[in-house]
This record gives structure tokens, sequence and C-alpha cells, in this order.
């Protein structure tokens, strides 16, 4: 009795408290159990064969993942270089305007114009460094510093 309850309660069928009094019975309900387990695994394997790739689907999926992760280095290589690019523009028009400022620059307008261009650098940087902190992999601090 012990057995049928457990092999009831296996296959989900019941709890084991309604059952059949004869032996023929009780195999019979057991071969049309493992009959059943055997039928619902058959029809998993089926449905998650239509989800698998293919051979040619996985390399396709494959050079895509590749395609992707070049895509994104390039992107932060050009993003970092826009980056160095414009630190070095930024700091000769800041030298340049405090010359200015200090009298050493001759040139009229050599202080408003030394300014301008280094706030417009500035805010070309800025835009730059939260343009990598949207690119996959990097994340950016308080300060607006890459975390390496």
């Amino acid at each position: 009795m012990a057995m049928w309850n457990i092999l009831i309660t296996l296959f989900s069928i019941g709890y084991g408290d309604v059952y059949t009094n004869t032996y023929l019975g009780r195999l019979i309900i057991v071969l049309l159990s493992f009959y059943g387990g055997f039928v619902i695994s058959v029809i998993t394997i089926v449905i998650l064969g239509e989800f698998e790739m293919s051979k040619f689907e996985n390399n396709s999926f494959t050079m895509m993942d590749f395609l992707v992760l070049k895509v994104r280095v390039l992107h932060g290589v050009t993003i970092q270089m826009r980056i160095r690019k414009l630190t070095k523009k930024m700091l000769f028009h800041k030298a340049k305007y405090v010359q200015a400022k200090k009298g050493k620059l001759l040139q009229k307008g050599a202080k408003a114009f030394h300014h301008a261009r280094f706030l417009h650098f500035k805010n070309e940087f800025h835009e730059a460094v939260s343009v990598r902190s949207l690119t996959p992999g990097t994340e950016v601090q308080a300060k607006g510093r890459p975390v390496l």
C-alpha cells in the first residue's frame, strides 16, 4: 500500500486516497502513469527543439555578438580619443586665457576669445564624458571621472 501511495503521488495523479482494489487495476494505472510521463517528456523535447538554433543560426548569432563587441570597443576608443583631444584644447585655451588675464597677450580681445573657447571645449568635454558613461561596461563616479 505504501508503494502505491508513493507512485500515485509521484506522478501527480492523486494522493492515493482513491485506488483500485485489484492488482491488475493497479498495474494498469502504474503503466499508464509511466506512459503519461513519457508523453509529457516527448512533448517538452519537441517544443524545446523548436527553440534550439541550427548550426548556421548559432554561427550568425556568434558573429553578431562579435560585431557588437567590436563596435562597442571602437566607440569607446573613439570617445577616449575625443576626450584626450578636448582636454588638450581645453588646457591650451585655459593657459592662453590666464596669460591674457595677466596682460601678457597683446592681441585685442584675446582674453574673451580664449575664455569662450575654453568654456566651449569644457562643455564638449563634459558631453563626451557623459556619452562615455552611457557606453556599456563603463561607470562614472560623482565627479564625472570614468572608473577604470
